[in-house]
């Protein structure tokens, strides 16, 4: 397994897919946590990203086809083209 530290501790386990997701800085709202029956980290997470799909604040970007579009095409073209990566979903 592969380890290194930039900002944050980073693992890559060799020949194994990894699950990785990332948000525009400010659409996390500050203060906002999942109600206190999400006991495992699991149901936070769901809880979380279900609140942020119905977010009306903050930065909407990708709410604009275009840029989703743009954001969509460029995951692609570094799979299919760059071969960066393998995608399991997009």
């Amino acid at each position: 397994m592969g380890f290194y530290r930039r900002r944050l501790p980073h693992w890559q386990p060799q020949g194994r897919s990894l699950f990785l997701t990332w948000h525009l800085y400010g659409s996390l709202p500050r203060n906002r946590f999942p109600p206190p029956g999400s006991s495992s980290a699991g149901k936070s997470f769901v809880w979380m990203d279900r609140y942020l799909d119905r977010a009306c604040s903050g930065p909407t970007w990708l709410l604009q086809e275009k840029v989703a579009q743009l954001v969509l095409d460029s995951l692609q073209y570094a799979e299919r083209v760059l071969h960066f990566y393998d995608l399991h979903a997009g």
